[in-house]
């Protein structure tokens, strides 16, 4: 009898999925790892400060956290993602033969994946260049400080409550700038060789214009990765999510010859090369692809986001239509669905929500979905933290995957992401929510169903 359920639903899927929006459902919030745990890369050690990247190896899942000093490799599975540490690299075991990536002014992350097969890894980076530490404790990694430090840097650090930073403070003269970049490991992810930049946001350097990073798609031969774009309009700086897209086969046999190959961002001009016209890294700033999804009815007049009886700025509580969407940000994920044949895009809405976006060509993108907007957290030592959430991090992991980088998913896949304090950037835990879409005529007959 289920097999009968299964397969009619399935027939229903492949005649009438292609052309409707998927039903999104969106689980309860469940803490999958908390500050407690010694294992963590959270809590007096280390903070999130990128999205996860997950592997599925055999029967184990690897999922990788990515840091300013390096990197650290855990396995598990897709409801304890991080049961063991199975080994962590500092920048420099990284990229060994990448002396400039070494020093403490070029900050490097690997956002993302894809495996190339054969332990052979493509690596997507979010790059920060510029950034300079003063004030520095001379015990912390990364050099040029000591080249003889342990790794991981030892935590605290000086003047601080968590592990995250190692400078006493920065100096952002010249302004950082930032990039996203590839990478190549033929060992799985051991270390890397770095390949260059492949996407610069067309206003670069200071504050405002992080790049984000780095969800990515494969369609039709083409990687998609998505990026916050930041242009100036008149005086005003404005922000969008807009992609980037270069043919696999282009950029795989670059890789492999240690170099990188040109990308071009959609600038909507669709009378050439299907609106991706421009080069993404010196060329016009690329178009908004993602709609304005109003949370909170503004009507024309700021909105307070804030819980009630908490002691934030003003200005940090207060919104409006025109600055919510200068708060999108892509340091998050996306896949895409088998079941639906559809795309998937996590938006952050920095200090205030997640949104799911939908696509049936990996460019237009709506059908918005809230995820999270979680104002305030509950721990399990019963204190309530009141205040600003830090929505950012966002990473998918699924459940089943046809692919080994988790890429694609079927109707069922989970969204993993911290809850952060927006003040002290400290993690609350680590937690997911269970996201499962279908066709609308395959979800009404499979309600009929149940």
């Amino acid at each position: 009898m289920k097999y009968g359920i299964s397969l009619s639903a399935g027939v229903l899927l492949s005649c009438f999925g292609a052309h409707a929006d998927p039903v999104t459902k969106i689980g309860a919030l469940e803490l999958i790892q908390s500050p407690s745990q010694s294992n963590l890369p959270i809590s007096g050690d280390f903070t999130t400060d990128a999205p996860f990247s997950t592997l599925n190896q055999s029967i184990n899942q690897s999922t990788w956290y990515s840091a300013w000093w390096g990197t650290a490799r855990y396995t598990g599975n897709t409801n304890s993602p991080f049961s063991s540490l199975a080994e962590q690299h500092c920048r420099r075991d990284l990229f060994p033969n990448d002396p400039t990536l070494q020093t403490g002014k070029i900050l490097v992350y690997i956002d993302n994946f894809y495996s190339v097969g054969n332990g052979a890894l493509l690596g997507f980076l979010h790059m920060e260049d510029g950034t300079e530490c003063i004030n520095a404790d001379p015990t912390d990694y990364p050099p040029p400080y000591t080249e003889g430090a342990t790794c991981p840097p030892k935590f605290p650090f000086p003047g601080t409550n968590v592990g995250a930073f190692y400078c006493g403070s920065y100096n952002t003269k010249p302004a950082v700038r930032y990039y996203i970049g590839l990478a190549y490991s033929t060992n799985g992810g051991t270390s890397w060789k770095y390949l260059g930049n492949i996407i610069a946001p067309k206003a670069n350097g200071g504050a405002g214009t992080n790049i984000g990073g780095v969800p990515y798609l494969v369609k039709d031969g083409y990687f998609y990765v998505y990026f916050n774009e930041h242009a100036l309009v008149g005086s005003n700086l404005q922000t969008r999510i807009s992609v980037a897209r270069a043919p696999v086969a282009s950029v795989i046999t670059a890789a492999q010859s240690g170099s990188a190959t040109q990308w071009k961002k959609y600038d909507a001009n669709l009378a050439q090369n299907q609106g991706f016209n421009q080069d993404a890294l010196t060329g016009e700033a690329g178009a908004n692809i993602v709609p304005e999804f109003s949370m909170y009815p503004f009507a024309g007049t700021p909105a307070n986001v804030c819980p009630a009886g908490t002691t934030a700025p003003l200005d940090q509580c207060q919104v409006t239509n025109a600055t919510y969407q200068d708060l999108y940000d892509t340091h998050s994920d996306a896949v895409y669905s088998r079941s639906v044949n559809k795309y998937f895009l996590l938006v952050n809405v920095v200090k205030y929500a997640t949104i799911l976006y939908s696509s049936p060509d990996a460019v237009t993108w709506g059908n918005p979905v809230l995820v999270d907007n979680t104002s305030n957290y509950t721990g399990a030592d019963g204190v309530r933290h009141d205040g600003l959430i830090h929505h950012a991090f966002t990473s998918i992991m699924a459940a089943s995957s046809n692919t080994e980088d988790t890429r694609e998913a079927g109707r069922l896949f989970y969204v993993v992401y911290p809850l952060k304090d927006s003040k002290s950037y400290v993690d609350y835990g680590i937690f997911r929510k269970k996201v499962t879409v279908s066709d609308d005529v395959t979800h009404a007959v499979l309600q009929k169903l149940q």
